[in-house]
């Protein structure tokens, strides 16, 4: 199971999804509002930022022991990803609300979490790769026989 390579990248794919809880997403100099209070904006501050990030390590961390299915395990990689852009999405939203609601002189700043963000979907993306390689493989040795 973690002696084939794409199960090292959805470990590394599922540590940076785990690593959206506890990096900023957002921060600024100027702290304001509730949810800028302390001038950062952590992915457990918003329901839906929390949701989508545990959805992907999940859907992430199950596709590991799916190794005996893997075309099971290519869809599993693309639903972590559709969970993964969900969040980008949802994460850029709010950054957009709360620099309009910060007003003129605050400025509200992406931060480090977008990182793990990209690693996530790089890990995710070279595991589903190396899954479609060894698929092609059986498919080609199921052939000759």
């Amino acid at each position: 199971m973690i002696q084939r390579i794409q199960s090292l990248f959805l470990l590394l794919a599922a540590t940076s999804y785990v690593a959206l809880f506890f990096l900023p997403i957002a921060t600024t100099k100027t702290p304001f509002g509730t949810i800028m209070s302390d001038g950062i904006f952590y992915t457990t501050e918003h329901s839906w930022l929390t949701a989508f990030a545990a959805l992907a390590t999940v859907v992430i961390l199950v596709t590991i022991f799916l190794y005996n299915n893997r075309g099971l395990q290519l869809k599993m990689c693309l639903l972590a990803t559709l969970f993964s852009a969900a969040w980008l999405l949802t994460a850029l939203y709010q950054i957009v609300i709360l620099d309009q609601s910060g007003g003129e002189d605050i400025f509200v700043r992406h931060s480090i979490s977008f990182f793990a963000f990209i690693a996530g979907i790089f890990f995710t993306a070279a595991a589903f790769y190396n899954i479609k390689q060894d698929e092609n493989t059986v498919r080609s040795m199921d052939s000759l026989r």
